[in-house]
């Protein structure tokens, strides 16, 4: 009775539990089928499928099917008979869910095809034309979509994989290959037909020109085009103009391929990332694993192809190897052959620009998928994965790198000669007097925009030869360089020019009062600027002529000092030239050093820049050392001109009868007494005197009187030192002569004119546009003037420190000049300076 019982309650709670399997069953069998016609009616139709939303509601409704799944897996588990009807059952749910997984992927596979962008030019003005915001959902839905269906490949592998126990393993094998060369395929199929657009407009363009370009000579398609600049309200009233433009044809394309395959690759690249190290015993790890390496290496493949088609095509149409064969060439910057106009140059520099451009999309794809194709650590004894194709890092890069590196310095060099044939003087600030050759701002122009373009390009070799070539072919003071900022300098080109009506103008307006009592010598010197204008700008035979270009430097025993003799408006052209030389030196070398700390810059901005090759990396070396020797030769250069400068037209020659202000000075003093007493300093000392005598020989200089005026700071510090060194060697050989001697009056009174000297060398360099005047310590005349002053030659020893400058030999000259000192208290100061 009780084991009747106990029967009873085992098959009461069994049947319950029958019940709720069975339940489970039918709910997804019921799914199943009706997720199935809904894919098979669409995998029956002739027509594409073009519903991002179709695909990812079918990936969902699939996905919904997993817990159900794994329920009855469940509860399969727990009957421990695998010949049960739960087991059976659950058998059966297993395999229509696996071929409905398939049969979706398969449709989708076949079916699906994204929505095409829509033309511009078709539908600029019609009623289906995308705004940027339907486009933004247009490619948020492609992304969607492609994620599902990279899940729906996922799902396959999961139900294949948890299936395996229900057939053999070669079909499950099968299965799972299968399902990896259908995605492969349609994603080559994607990439093509992203692709296609751009490249069939590309081929008909070609066509086009083709036709048009029929009799071209040069062997190329000029692929350009016109643009109208329109002028703003605050312009002229003058008509629209239009300016030559470069239009890129190929780059756009290029581009448009390379981003594409990489918006492919990269998802899959990072799926590939988070996946268990490799071998893993899970098999659905190692089929998403095959999956990801080999979309990566088709999609690879396919977009070299591809892009070696397009890079085929843009060597065909342009006039690269015209280019480099000129390039190849040295040119005479003076020859007018060798200058390009401004359509030419326009017409070369959007070629660059457009290398340029396809250089930095290749290496960032390059840089995208390179680690991609590394061999993994193989253990389990099983074939490696075959490394990328490498056809654009090989071969498509390195000869875009080096064609681009090749055409950057051919246009530098080309833009550089064409600024040299117009160079003139410009003002460093607006409204200041302080000149520089147009040249030297043209040149650092054109060599930061170089050097920037070639950094864009991730490319250590192109940023080297296009550094090397700045370097060499715009700033070489070495000799033998021909057409360097340096021989223009030395050669003073660009450092002056005709002056304007406007000019003219504005300077009547500041001395109008002046002018109005002169008015017959105003006439005569203006007529005389004439002359002087058109004998400056006289061409040589076999050179070319420039605006801003002296034909020779100009001196006092030049053709234009025969022409004009002692004129003054010669003397303040070649004063205003040498003053642009100089201000033109060291802006050079102030550009050569910036030039090395925006090229550290760009090296330290760019994470990415590939610096494989130690000969790229050697070539930014050489050319920062040479940049920085450059820029020590323009320093050097600087101070010979200041030197050769204040000998032509301060003096300090000494020669006899000059009227230059040096040799004055050293007249005052080699004239003045000082061995005066008490009655006779008060007559020398007088300030009308020192004025009358001094200071009227100090002004009498055009040039000093122009320093703070037409000098840089920089320029005017090194004059200002200049200046001291030579007032203070016409001082001392003035004042160290025979049988000179000087009492403690004149001490005094010489302590008051080297004073009264220092204030008015003081007062000639101090500018408006410097900060502060500079300041120099006039160590030895200083030192003199103290030792003459002593009470005795004792007292030196007590004033004298480590800041002390003066010699033996010229402290005792110096106490020698004193009536009042003994030899002997001279000899015993000299002897205790031994100890």
């Amino acid at each position: 009775m009780e084991e009747n019982e106990q029967e009873r309650s085992v098959v009461e709670a069994v049947v319950p539990a029958l019940a709720d399997f069975s339940q489970l069953v039918g709910t997804l069998l019921m799914q199943i089928e009706e997720l199935r016609s809904h894919v098979k009616q669409a995998a029956t139709e002739t027509t594409l499928i073009h519903a991002e939303q179709q695909v990812c509601t079918w990936q969902q409704d699939l996905e919904d099917l997993l817990p159900l799944l794994d329920t009855l897996s469940r509860r399969t588990a727990d009957v421990a008979d695998p010949d049960s009807i739960e087991a059976a059952m659950f058998q059966s749910c297993q395999t229509k869910a696996i071929q409905l997984a398939q049969l979706i992927f398969h449709t989708v596979m076949d079916k699906y095809q994204e929505p095409k962008e829509a033309m511009t030019d078709e539908s600029e003005h019609g009623d289906h034309s995308l705004t940027a915001e339907a486009e933004q959902q247009r490619e948020a839905w492609i992304q969607q979509a492609q994620g599902s269906i990279a899940r729906l490949a996922e799902l396959n592998f999961i139900l294949v994989v948890a299936g395996a126990n229900n057939n053999s393993q070669a079909s499950v094998q099968k299965d799972l290959d299968d399902t990896i060369q259908r995605y492969v395929k349609y994603e080559r199929s994607v990439l093509r037909l992203r692709a296609k657009p751009p490249i069939a407009r590309l081929v008909e363009y070609r066509k086009e020109q083709s036709k048009i370009h029929n009799n071209n000579t040069r062997g190329g398609l000029l692929l350009d085009g016109k643009v109208k600049i329109h002028h703003d309200d605050a312009d002229s009233d003058d008509e629209d103009e239009e300016k030559a433009v470069y239009e890129q044809h190929h780059a756009p394309v290029l581009t448009h391929i390379l981003g594409q395959a990489a918006a492919l690759i990269h998802p899959l690249l990072v799926w590939k990332s988070q996946l268990p190290p490799a071998p893993c015993e899970n098999l659905v790890v190692e089929s998403i694993r095959k999956l990801c390496q080999e979309t990566i290496q088709v999609l690879d493949e396919q977009t070299q192809v591809l892009a070696k088609s397009v890079s085929d095509w843009f060597w065909q149409d342009h006039p690269i190897e015209e280019y480099l064969s000129q390039s190849a060439e040295v040119d005479d910057p003076n020859n007018a052959k060798s200058i390009m106009n401004g359509a030419q140059l326009g017409a070369l520099d959007g070629l660059v620009e457009e290398m340029r451009f396809s250089c930095h999309a290749q290496a960032h794809y390059v840089a995208l998928v390179a680690y991609s194709g590394e061999d993994e650590p193989i253990t389990d004894g099983s074939t490696p994965t075959p490394l990328l194709a490498q056809t654009l890092e090989k071969e498509l890069l390195p000869e875009w790198t080096w064609k681009y590196a090749s055409l950057e310095r051919f246009l530098a060099v080309r833009q550089w000669q064409s600024a040299l044939a117009v160079c003139q003087p410009v003002q460093i600030v607006i409204g200041m007097p302080i000149q520089v050759p147009s040249v030297v701002e043209d040149a650092q122009f054109l060599s930061t925009r170089a050097l920037e373009r070639s950094a864009t390009t991730r490319s250590a070799q192109a940023m080297g030869t296009v550094a090397h070539a700045v370097s060499h072919d715009i700033w070489s003071t070495d000799t033998g360089v021909v057409g360097s900022v340096y021989q223009a300098l030395v050669e003073q080109r660009g450092c002056w020019s005709a002056p304007t009506k406007e000019s003219e103008a504005t300077d009547g307006l500041n001395s109008s009062s002046s002018k109005q009592k002169l008015d017959f010598a105003s006439a005569l010197m203006d007529a005389l600027d004439d002359d002087m204008v058109q004998a400056a700008v006289a061409k040589k035979p076999g050179t070319v002529s420039s605006p801003g270009r002296l034909p020779s430097a100009p001196s006092s025993g030049g053709f234009l000092g025969l022409a004009l003799g002692d004129n003054q408006a010669v003397l303040q052209m070649q004063i205003d030239v040498r003053f642009c030389v100089m201000n033109g030196a060291h802006a050079s070398a102030a550009a050569c050093r910036a030039l090395v700390e925006y090229l550290d810059s760009l090296l330290k901005s760019d994470d990415g820049l590939d610096t494989r090759g130690g000969r790229s990396t050697s070539m930014i070396e050489l050319a920062r050392e040479e940049l920085f020797r450059y820029a020590g030769d323009y320093e050097k250069f600087l101070k010979v001109q200041i030197h050769s400068s204040i000998t032509e037209f301060a003096g300090g020659t000494r020669a006899p009868r000059s009227r230059l202000v040096l040799d004055r000075i050293y007249e005052f003093f080699a004239n003045e007494n000082y061995a005066i007493d008490v009655k006779e300093i008060k007559k020398l000392e007088d300030d009308d005197r020192l004025a009358r005598e001094l200071d009227s020989r100090f002004h009498s200089s055009m040039f000093l009187n122009q320093i703070s005026q037409k000098g840089e700071s920089h320029v005017i510090h090194l004059i200002g030192e200049e200046l001291e060194e030579a007032l203070t060697q016409i001082v001392t050989d003035a004042l160290f002569v025979p049988e000179r001697r000087v009492t403690d009056w004149g001490a005094l009174l010489f302590w008051k004119e080297i004073r009264r000297l220092q204030g008015l060398v003081t007062q000639a360099l101090t500018s408006d546009h410097a900060d502060e005047p500079p300041v120099f310590a006039w160590a030895r005349l200083s030192q003199i003037a103290t030792v003459l002053q002593l009470e005795s030659p004792s007292e030196w020893l007590i004033y004298r420190s480590s800041a002390s400058v003066l010699t033996k030999e010229e402290l005792e000259q110096t106490m020698s000049l004193r009536s009042d000192f003994s030899v002997d208290a001279i000899r015993t100061v000299l002897a205790s300076m031994n100890q």
